[in-house]
């Protein structure tokens, strides 16, 4: 999957999840890159590969019934500021909007 940049960063936040169970830390980030199926995180947090996250996309926070959760992914892109991640489970609103971003975006 390639990512594509996005014209503006999206404001995230993030949560780790073990098994079922949330962490109480709330991380914060924003989506730099995105394709329909995944993105990267610029965020001040090294996320282990594999860790899955459930992430809060404040913008929708009032328009979006259920979660969008994502798998870090090991990646050679990975740096200490930003990693790539593939949305297991996405809302349909969610997806109108990752879609509307796209269709906006700049690069190829």
């Amino acid at each position: 999957t390639s990512f594509k940049p996005l014209a503006e960063e999206i404001p995230v936040q993030f949560v780790r999840l073990h098994g079922k169970q949330l962490e109480e830390a709330l991380y914060t980030g924003s989506l730099v890159q995105l394709s329909r199926r995944g993105g990267v995180i610029r965020a001040g947090e090294i996320i282990e590969p594999l860790t899955t996250l459930k992430i809060i996309i404040p913008a929708l926070e009032t328009a979006v019934s259920g979660d969008l959760f994502a798998k870090v992914l090991a990646s050679p892109a990975a740096t200490d500021t930003s990693f790539p991640v593939h949305f297991t489970a996405v809302p349909p609103e969610v997806q109108a909007f990752i879609d509307s971003q796209l269709s906006g975006s700049k690069g190829p």
